[in-house]
This record gives C-alpha cells, structure tokens and sequence, in this order.
C-alpha cells in the first residue's frame, strides 16, 4: 500500500510540475509581450508600392527600438536558460512525433476551407480576407480542398492549396505572398499525411520553418510599415495603447511577434510555451475584430497548436547542449543575427520584388532571406537522425 500511495504521489507531483513548469515560461515570454493587433492587411487598405521605412532609421529614433532590442536580447537569453533546464529535467518523449498531428492537421484544413468558401461566397477571396479575386474557380477549389481533406485525400487537397497560393502569386506578387509562407507548409502537411512516420517529422518540422518565417516576416512588418496601423490606434483601438504612444506600441507589438516566432523554432519546452501564447493572443483580439478576424488566424491557429502538441522540437533537440549558459549564449548570438538580417531581407525584397528599377539589390536580397534556412537545411539530415535515436532511446526506456 505504501509503494501505492508513493507512486501515486510521485504521479500527482509529476502532473502538477507539467503544468508548473510551462507556467514559469509563459509569466517570463509575457515579459515581452502585450496586446495582440489584428492582422492590419485584412482591415485597412495598405499601399505595398510604398517604400518600406530603412532599417537603419530604427536604430537612430533613440531608446526606442535600441532599447526594445537589448530588453529582447536580455530576456529571450533568461527563457533560454529555463528552458535549457527544464529540457534536461523532462523525461523523454515514448510518443513518436507526428503520429495523429497531422491527421488533426488535415481535419482541421477542412473545416477552415469550408468556412472560407461560405463566409466569403458573395466576395471570395483566395486564402486569407484581403486577397479579393474574381475567379469564379477560386471557391470551387475550396470547397474540393474542404471534402477531399475531410475525407482522406491529403495529397488532393495539398495540390488545392498550391494552386491557391499560386494564384495569390499571380494576382498579389511575391513580395504580397511571402507574409503568408505557411500555406506552402500547410500544404506539405497535407502532402506527407498519409506518408510514414519519417515523413511527419520532415512535413512538422518544415511546417514550423514556414510558421516562423511567416511571423518574423509579420514581426517586421509592423517595424518597417507601423502608419499602416495608426489610424486603428487613434481611432476605436485607442484602447490598446494603454498610454504609448501609437510609434513605440508598434515597435512593442512586433517585438511580441519576433521573440515569440523565435522561440517557436529554436526553443525546446519554450516552443510549446510560446505556441499557446500566440493563440491566446490571436484569440484574444477575435471579439473586437470579429469574425474576418477568426478566419484571417485559423490557419495560423491551427500551425500553432499541432507544434503546441509536439512533445520535442527536432531543432532544439539537436541544439541542445550541456549547460544553460551556452544555450543562452546561442540564443543571443542568434537574436543578434536574425534581427538585422531580417530587416534588411524585407527592405531589400522590396527593393527586388516591387521596384525593379535597382537591380543591384538583387544579390542581396535573395541571399540574406535564405541565409538562416540554408544554415539548418544543411543539418536537416544530422537533425533528424538526431530525433530518431532520442525516440529510439525513449522507447526502449518506456519498455524497461
């Protein structure tokens, strides 16, 4: 009876540090955070023709964003060590990754298509609000995807989801489309759903590449486009600025987007950590800006909680080292590349993609984007070998 009642205090005081230990992470990754903003392109008519503001104008307005960045820096460094710990402390994960995510991952495609095709019969649009068309094939193709999904047919439904994105391509341009990366991710999900279990490790983490490009991207939307959103700020959403000023709460805000989109792809326990706190800030702008709203983030939501349920981030697990000072020594000297880099990568895509007049940003421009991808796709292979041995190693220990 003893041995009972000892196991099943060791079981309670397990559970309650599960939820404990993510606790702890959230209360610090809230640090940096606040009010959540609406994705301004679905409410506002934006100018993309208009040059972006230089990156180097942020770094000359004072403490502002100089400031922001050292509070970021300093922060993301302290999450990295906690989540250093508690990466060592957890047990290892017996549940292979990927086994049922994708398959929720599909349902889920399903019904996001589903309500995209009947909310916005009467003006469709191609996959998110502002991306109006005309195309009398567009809604067919969704309510295809929405079917072929729901009933098993990844690979039919995947090929639905490209030749949307495609045609946001073709109407939109790239430099439109490149906010909306996770699509083509989604769609390789889709793609890879009814693969083997190999195959969902490689779709889930391509899948959280795609996610986290398309909020960094957000993130420095809201840096270098942060007028897009004033007229909302001084008009019913005065509101969430609690006493900022409009120029610093949009440095703030993409601050939010840029840290928590960086732990999703680097952190371990911080990963999941960061995913639920993006869906609760997404959710929690929903009631004030309605059902476009809902729509406009389901696919993001849906990406967020299939990485919430992963119990291990191939990246990190191969990232990992020894001791938390040197995991958060990484993740600063990582922040201090992504940041710059992804500034200058959106400026000089612009540069490229909208204002063909100056070819010689091209060099630049398709270099710097791919540079951070390039840096992990070369250990893709090692990553994933890595992963296989720790589930290896996880099972074998669950069987003893």
């Amino acid at each position: 009876m003893s041995g009972y009642t000892t196991r099943t205090r060791g079981a309670y005081n397990q559970g309650r540090m599960v939820l404990i230990r993510p606790a702890l992470l959230a209360l610090i990754l809230t640090m940096v955070s606040g009010q959540a903003l609406a994705h301004i392109k679905w409410f506002a008519h934006v100018q993309l023709q208009q040059a972006p503001r230089a990156p180097w104008q942020l770094w000359q307005e004072g403490f502002g964003f100089a400031g922001l960045s050292l509070m970021a820096i300093v922060v993301m460094s302290l999450v990295a060590m906690l989540d250093a710990r508690l990466s060592r402390r957890s047990k290892p994960a017996a549940v292979p990754l990927g086994d049922n995510t994708l398959t929720a991952i599909r349902l889920a495609c399903s019904v996001f298509f589903a309500a995209n095709a009947a909310y916005f019969m009467d003006t469709p649009v191609i996959l998110t609000p502002e991306l109006h068309t005309q195309q009398a094939w567009v809604p067919v193709v969704q309510w295809l995807i929405a079917v072929t999904a729901a009933t098993g047919h990844g690979r039919l439904a995947a090929l639905g989801v490209l030749s949307l994105y495609g045609e946001g391509l073709a109407q939109y341009g790239l430099f439109h489309m490149l906010d909306y990366v996770l699509f083509p991710g989604l769609a390789l999900c889709l793609w890879w759903s009814q693969a083997r279990r190999p195959r969902h490790v490689q779709a889930l983490l391509i899948l959280r590449w795609a996610l986290g490009w398309s909020l960094l991207w957000g993130a420095a939307e809201k840096w270098l486009y942060p007028e897009w959103t004033y007229p909302l700020l001084c008009g019913d959403g005065r509101s969430l600025l609690m006493g900022l000023s409009p120029a610093f709460f949009m440095q703030g805000a993409g601050f939010i987007e840029f840290c928590a989109a960086f732990a999703l792809i680097y952190g371990a326990v911080a990963s999941r950590v960061a995913s639920l706190l993006l869906i609760g800030l997404m959710c929690a702008a929903m009631p004030m800006f309605g059902f476009i709203d809902v729509i406009g983030h389901a696919p993001f939501i849906v990406a967020l909680a299939a990485l919430a349920s992963c119990r291990h981030n191939p990246l990190a697990d191969a990232h990992l080292p020894s001791t938390p000072w040197r995991y958060a020594l990484r993740w600063a000297g990582l922040l201090l590349l992504i940041l710059p880099t992804l500034l200058f990568a959106y400026y000089l895509a612009h540069e490229m993609l909208w204002d063909l007049r100056d070819l010689s940003f091209l060099p630049c421009a398709m270099a710097l984007p791919l540079l951070l991808l390039l840096a992990d796709a070369r250990q893709l292979p090692d990553i994933l070998r890595r992963h296989q041995a720790s589930t290896q190693v996880a099972t074998q220990v669950s069987m003893h």
